[in-house]
Order: structure tokens, then sequence, then C-alpha cells
């Protein structure tokens, strides 16, 4: 794990050992031909070898899918994802804190419009939530992407 330090009274990027993260994986999906769900979860202890947590690591994240095919080569599909608090530093103080969670909404679609060649569409953050993956600095509001996609 690479992280911020001190060496020789200067800050420097220091590779630490005795990061570790413990958990969780688990997962419950179910499909028909047209209609499917699946959700993640993950829960970690996310700690240094001191028992200091680590920065910037989560305990929970969930994830949470539907995807809905109406006709062949056509389909839908919508997720959230949380994440949840972590520890961070304060940006200004440099002294350890709790950043709240958050969830973010994706939307997406797409359509064969030829054999080999898609055409897609997507928005992330689709009700531009604001949130901080990093104390300080903004996440992204709300995308739009579209495009062609080929099978060569």
């Amino acid at each position: 794990m690479i992280e911020g330090g001190t060496v020789d009274g200067r800050f420097t990027l220091v590779n630490r050992r005795g990061a570790r993260i413990e958990g969780l994986e688990s997962f419950a999906a179910w499909q028909t031909p047209a209609f499917s769900m699946r959700l993640d979860h993950s829960l970690m202890r996310p700690y240094r070898d001191d028992h200091r947590r680590l920065l910037r690591r989560p305990g929970r994240k969930l994830s949470w899918q539907a995807a809905f095919a109406p006709l062949a080569g056509m389909d839908f599909a919508f997720r959230l994802n949380y994440v949840g608090p972590r520890s961070d530093l304060d940006r200004v103080a440099f002294t350890r804190k709790t950043v709240g969670g958050y969830t973010l909404a994706h939307l997406s679609a797409r359509k064969e419009i030829f054999a080999g060649v898609d055409f897609f569409a997507r928005a992330n953050n689709l009700f531009n939530k604001r949130h901080e993956p990093v104390d300080g600095f903004a996440g992204r509001g709300i995308e739009f992407h579209a495009g062609l996609s080929f099978d060569l």
C-alpha cells in the first residue's frame, strides 16, 4: 500500500507494509430470459498492523442492478452503487475524520443496429448526486455517453 509519509523529515510517498483488508463478499442473482437482477455486498475491515483504519476504504459497499431485454438485440439496465462511510484526512487540518457514504444511480441502454454494430447510451450519476470519493475532491456529476460499438 502506498500512502503519504515522512522520510528524513520530508513528505514523500511511502510503501507501507502491514495493510490488511479482511472481509466478506457475497452476491445474489436472479435471471429469466428477459429480466435479471443482481445484488452484490462487500463487508470489509480495512486496517493497518497498528490497528488504525486504512484511509479511503469503506467498511461496506453495496451494488444492485436490474436489467431488462424486451426484444432480441435490445437491453436496458439500472444500477445503484452505495459506498459506505470511510476514514479520510481533513483537507485543511490534515487530521483524521469520517466521511459519509453516498449512493449513485446509473442507467444504460443498448440496441443492435446491424449484426455486430450496437448503439449504446448511458447516464452515470443519473441524479447528479454531489459526492467526494476523497475529502475535498468532488466526484463527477451527471455524465451522458453515447456511441457505436463494433464487433470485428
